[in-house]
């Protein structure tokens, strides 16, 4: 017999905080991310459904809320988020419910311990606003840092310290800035506005792990910009978009 550990837990088997619908939290100890290195991925997800089929029949808001990057909101048509549901969130969705993630708390010292001098990104998949802000606290208690980033900014001042507000135009920065967040932009050209820097993972090839700047207001660095990036499918709906704003 071995006494191999689980590769995550689920921490958190409820209502989503956006929506009332059932949803789960699962956190996945390592990964082979080349952009965000091997941090700890803490992923949230409908529970009845998998990820995939959740977005063709518009069931990701419970996870999601209002991103505008998941498309009609309806059927998935014109989607430009780049993660892609079909691999990360449905493998570990199916990980899930093979009974491969045991159910803890966010406080188990056995969890603990492995995210102990670890980074954790809140938010492989899914919005760190659908799940109640203090499991996401304790969660991180042991952790060197971690990064995350929420659309659901404007009514969730108290996620703050702890992620980007994601912002699409200039005007959401505007605003976000104003309410005292810090933000996470995606452009369509290389361009910066006030107090932006453009993430060094662009510049530099510098993965999350080492750089921890998207981390909300806990390290009062400038506000993130990337240029927007996916597949070609992702990428013809990003610039149909960004016309949208012009």
């Amino acid at each position: 017999m071995t006494n191999k550990k689980p590769t995550g837990y689920t921490i958190y088997e409820g209502p989503s905080m956006l929506d009332g619908m059932p949803i789960v939290c699962i956190v996945v100890i390592d990964s082979d991310n080349e952009k965000t290195g091997n941090m700890a991925q803490v992923y949230f997800l409908r529970k009845d459904i998998d990820p995939v089929n959740a977005i063709r029949e518009g069931l990701d808001a419970s996870i999601c809320g209002n991103c505008k990057h998941r498309g009609n909101g309806i059927d998935g048509t014109n989607r430009t988020c780049y993660v892609k549901a079909f691999q990360g969130p449905n493998m570990v969705y199916k990980a899930y419910k093979a009974g491969n993630y045991p159910r803890v708390s966010p406080a188990h010292r056995e969890l603990q311990a492995r995210l102990s001098g670890r980074m954790v990104r809140l938010g492989a998949y899914g919005d760190p606003a659908s799940v109640p802000t203090m499991l996401l606290r304790i969660l991180l208690r042991s952790a060197k840092g971690h990064t995350g980033y929420t659309h659901q900014w404007e009514k969730n001042p108290e996620l703050k310290n702890l992620v980007m507000a994601s912002v699409d135009n200039p005007e959401e920065y505007a605003q976000a800035v104003r309410d005292g967040w810090r933000t996470f932009r995606g452009a369509i050209e290389e361009t910066l506005l006030e107090r932006e820097i453009f993430c060094v993972n662009y510049t530099h090839g510098t993965n999350c792990e080492t750089c921890g700047l998207c981390n909300g207001n806990g390290s009062g660095a400038k506000n993130v910009v990337i240029p927007l990036h996916g597949g070609n499918a992702v990428m013809a709906n990003v610039r149909k978009r960004a016309q949208e704003f012009a």
